[in-house]
């Protein structure tokens, strides 16, 4: 009896010990809620989720007990999740009527605050009236939404989040604004991330052949360029560019660093 009562005070301090790390870890998801609310990301990532379960399991030493870790680790990112979900409560999303009811599905909870026209829901978003923007980027058959394309060109906001739709057409993409860059350089790693850039270059031969060429020096794939006609200045042209890899290392700095000597303007406008 002596022996189960040694057990179970070992468990109650293992328990204590659980509860002061508990309680930290929970502190740090607070942070990570607000990093998110601040840039409209998503509370649900389900890849670093998987990553973290991963990397747990390699600590665990006992052969028959590992195979409980991920039930473990999975019910307690749940828990963690429920947490930043609740310190979220409250996110504002500025859209129009055709990104409405994707605005609701990518922040189930959050208040919706439909605006006439892309302009005013970007201007929300900027003042500080709302946390997020959600607007159309793009549709697979009519092509580039060339309105808030100037609106990035020209606004302080960035894309955090892009979101596809299929209407059976087509494909629609939509992107979700904010006023601060995601910097998270762990999700940058990833295979399927990706970032954008917008440029100018001066009116002469060749330069925007020399700013493509900096950026496959530095092995990014350019998965989309587009031009378009800057307001006001008769042919002259700003360029769109989403770029496959990590923009946060030592490649990205330095490709920026190059193209910065030869753009007009450079504007790294998201990371997702």
């Amino acid at each position: 009896m002596d022996k189960l009562e040694d057990i179970r005070k070992s468990i109650s301090e293992i328990d204590a010990a659980l509860a002061s790390l508990f309680e930290r870890r929970m502190t740090e998801c607070a942070k990570v809620a607000q990093y998110k609310k601040e840039r409209g990301l998503c509370v649900e990532d389900p890849s670093r989720e998987a990553e973290l379960i991963s990397k747990g399991c390699a600590l665990v030493k006992d052969d028959a007990i590992r195979e409980y870790y991920p039930l473990f680790q999975q019910s307690m990112m749940d828990i963690s999740k429920k947490y930043q979900y609740s310190l979220m409560d409250g996110l504002r999303i500025a859209c129009c009527t055709d990104s409405k009811a994707m605005a609701s599905e990518m922040y189930p909870g959050a208040e919706i605050v439909e605006y006439p026209d892309y302009q005013q829901a970007y201007a929300s978003c900027e003042n500080g009236g709302s946390d997020v923007a959600v607007l159309p980027l793009e549709d697979s058959r009519s092509g580039e939404v060339s309105a808030v394309l100037d609106l990035m060109f020209a606004g302080s906001l960035y894309i955090n989040r892009i979101t596809e739709q299929e209407d059976g057409r087509s494909t629609l993409r939509y992107a979700a604004f904010s006023r601060s860059m995601n910097s998270d350089s762990s999700r940058s790693r990833r295979k399927s991330s990706r970032f954008i850039l917008m440029f100018t270059v001066c009116n002469e031969a060749g330069s925007l052949a020399k700013t493509l060429n900096i950026i496959g020096a530095h092995g990014y794939n350019m998965s989309c360029l587009r031009s378009r006609p800057m307001k006001g200045l008769k042919w002259n042209y700003y360029f769109y560019l989403e770029l496959d890899g990590n923009i946060y290392s030592e490649d990205g700095d330095c490709m920026l660093r190059e193209l910065g000597t030869l753009c007009d303007k450079l504007k790294l406008a998201g990371s997702f």
